[in-house]
């Protein structure tokens, strides 16, 4: 029975409150996933100066919390409510359309390198599908096709058709491995940290890529070029191991193998190597504590010295080996 004490007004306001929390909480939960994915594109970006770590996390967080918790206080000490949330939502939000927008290739190429550091060698399923979609968001960000019309060599620019439906095309490149792999981790690519002097186009140290697979795998040629190098000397070859170095292109492009276990018998330096052919198999010489891998690298010409670039990118584009006639039943191994 309706009164005139306000009844039906204090029964049709209830809900409200209800209502206001649920969008707080909404913004708070919203917040926090922005603020994580910030997280994830500033690590990224810094990794490259202050490693894996703690130190890494600290600077990210200051740079996302500082400015926000700095005004939050200014307007705390002005009695003007202390609410850190929507100022950070907001800063967080320019933050990600200023990196993804206008300086979309650095963040992309950065979160491809380096956006996984926190799960390290971490291979679980939690790990694996953070990495792939990691891995779709860096490279639309990155849109390596149209940054390699810019940067590489026109001997390299045929790899990267500009229309997915072309990829599959017949290509003077192939993968090294008969089964496409990819640097799992942030420590297995290109521009990683790794100790002592590096040519300055390595970033943190590494120049090259880490490719796993077990002791054995056959280990091919990517492309028609020239031995320049085999060292089947483990010892000799210091942290290197065994590994053989390619020219291609009128030596325009070389590609270095490297850690291999054994190397094909009739390889010498100035014979001609085809693409798919046999070089050697996966091993683990000249490595200090790693699971098997072959290190891969690759450097463009460049004026008067080759300069190393990243070549995961392309191994995207790249059709995975096919052998060349019979393989040798035997490779060489000198001890």
């Amino acid at each position: 029975m309706t009164g005139s004490n306000g009844g039906d007004l204090a029964i049709g306001s209830g809900p409200k409150p209800r209502r206001r929390d649920f969008v707080r909480l909404f913004g708070r939960l919203a917040a926090v996933a922005l603020g994580l994915a910030a997280f994830v594109v500033i690590s990224a970006l810094v990794g490259n100066s202050f490693g894996v770590g703690l130190n890494r996390a600290l600077v990210s967080l200051a740079v996302l919390l500082g400015p926000p918790l700095a005004l939050a206080l200014l307007r705390w000490g002005r009695r003007q409510g202390f609410l850190l949330w929507p100022w950070a939502f907001l800063y967080h939000a320019l933050l990600i359309a200023v990196l993804g927008v206008g300086f979309a290739d650095v963040t992309g190429r950065a979160l491809r390198r380096r956006g996984d550091w926190f799960f390290a060698g971490g291979s679980g399923l939690v790990a694996h599908s953070y990495r792939l979609g990691l891995a779709r968001v860096a490279l639309y960000l990155e849109r390596f096709e149209r940054r390699a019309k810019r940067e590489l060599p026109p001997t390299l620019q045929p790899l990267l058709p500009t229309h997915p439906a072309d990829r599959q095309i017949a290509s003077d490149w192939s993968h090294p491995f008969t089964r496409r792999t990819l640097p799992p981790h942030e420590g297995c690519r290109f521009g990683a940290h790794r100790p002592g002097r590096r040519p300055a186009e390595c970033e943190a140290g590494h120049c090259g890529i880490d490719l796993p697979a077990l002791i054995g795998t056959p280990v091919h040629a990517v492309a028609d070029g020239v031995v320049l190098r085999v060292e089947r000397d483990e010892k000799r070859g210091g942290r290197a191991g065994r590994y053989v170095k390619l020219g291609h292109q009128q030596d325009l492009v070389r590609t270095r193998y490297v850690h291999l276990d054994r190397i094909a018998e009739g390889l010498s330096v100035g014979a001609p190597v085809r693409r798919g052919q046999l070089l050697g198999t996966v091993g683990l010489t000249g490595v200090a504590r790693s699971a098997p891998h072959l290190h891969f690298s690759l450097s463009v010409k460049r004026r008067s010295r080759h300069l190393y670039i990243d070549p995961e990118p392309l191994m995207l584009f790249w059709p995975t080996a096919r052998p060349v006639g019979v393989l040798p039943t035997r490779v060489a191994r000198r001890e």
